[in-house]
């Protein structure tokens, strides 16, 4: 293969391609970097009937992201498999891109990852190997290995749920970090061969919230394109507070005003967001936002503790911006020394029954001021 960006060029064609009706991949490392590129196409192929996606990807290395994980899980029909060794002596790396329907197959055996790198930046070496129906395939023997049978168990080889994406969110990368594959730093010492243009990914959609959306507005001809994170919602000091009601009972699911959903958290109504939040007790959790179709949005808080069901407004959060996508989380119970000065910063109301938060900006960290030392 040797044509511009001949990866992702060829994955395209196939999507696109009604001769196939079944895509099979195996990769070490999955992000929202790569799939941005195939997004449209593969949303396509996935909403096409009689089409069906199966999925293969690694753990291990820091390279796959929980955002590639979530979105590659919500596509229609979609069986996506998290597959880990669980020993730090092997790892899953394999790249392989297989497509296959009546007329034949198309397999691509290299290097390449499903990202940003592997589909249009790195340099890549890809072996493309194409059958007739009646020609076995010869990767149908890898994807057929990796069920769930010896020496493969369900603890190798686990279909992603809602429930495996919070339990290894902690331990995955996010859309914000580069690639372990990504391009380094050029030497000083040696010109780069040529400057890429490369696309911004922007934050990855939910393709099942996409879909929702679509039908609410009849006079929309393509599904709403990926979201890029909003400018207020990347590293300015402010911090947040916002009351905590009963309606998470003995859950985790918090409730925000739609406001402190997208204008603080930078989340998209049609995307599933995640972003790291430092605990109360100093620990870091990776943390879910999600809009649901009730017009509802959530932020799942795992640390927020019980209370009696009829304590009625009993606490305040309060969030402070570390970073892009970082925060850190304190509670204050009613009772507690900080909760009524907390209460009173919860000045923004968005309806006469909605929740009070307020957005301030963070104080700016106070420099000591040493005297001069003998001259």
């Amino acid at each position: 293969m040797a044509t511009d960006n001949p990866l992702r060029d060829l994955l395209l064609a196939c999507l696109r391609d009604p001769r196939y009706d079944q895509f099979r991949f195996m990769v070490a490392f999955a992000r929202w970097s790569g799939l941005f590129l195939l997004d449209t196409d593969l949303q396509s192929f996935a909403q096409r009937r009689g089409t069906s996606i199966r999925g293969y990807v690694g753990t291990d290395l820091g390279g796959t992201t929980i955002e590639a994980l979530t979105y590659l899980s919500e596509l229609p029909k979609a069986e996506i498999f998290v597959v880990d060794a669980n020993t730090p002596a092997v790892v899953f790396h394999p790249k392989i891109f297989e497509f296959s329907g009546t007329p034949g197959w198309l397999t691509v055996i290299g290097s390449s990852n499903m990202t940003m790198g592997g589909l249009l930046s790195n340099v890549e070496a890809s072996v493309v190997l194409t059958g007739d129906s009646s020609d076995p395939c010869p990767t149908n023997l890898l994807f057929d290995q990796l069920t769930p049978a010896p020496p493969f168990t369900l603890d190798h080889v686990r279909r992603v749920t809602d429930d495996l994406l919070t339990e290894i969110a902690p331990r995955l990368d996010h859309y914000t970090k580069p690639s372990p594959d990504s391009r380094g730093d050029i030497s000083p010492s040696r010109p780069p061969l040529a400057e890429l243009d490369l696309p911004l990914p922007g934050r990855p959609p939910s393709p099942a919230s996409a879909r929702r959306a679509q039908r609410t507005r009849s006079d929309r001809r393509t599904r709403p394109g990926p979201v890029r994170t909003s400018a207020s919602a990347t590293a300015k000091p402010e911090i947040l507070f916002v009351e905590l009601w009963d309606e998470t009972r003995n859950g985790t699911q918090v409730q925000l005003p739609r406001r402190v959903f997208t204008d603080y958290f930078g989340a998209d109504v049609t995307a599933v967001t995640w972003v790291t939040v430092r605990a109360p007790g100093g620990g870091l959790e990776r943390i879910r936002l999600q809009a649901f179709p009730n017009a509802t949005f959530r932020i799942s808080l795992p640390f927020v503790g019980t209370s009696s069901p009829r304590a009625g407004r009993r606490a305040v959060l309060r969030f402070e911006r570390l970073g892009q996508d970082e925060y850190s989380c304190t509670i204050a119970r009613r009772g507690e020394r900080q909760y009524e000065s907390w209460l009173r910063a919860c000045t923004e109301q968005t309806t006469r029954t909605s929740k009070r938060f307020g957005i301030v900006s963070a104080p700016v960290p106070r420099v000591a001021r040493h005297p001069p030392g003998p001259s």
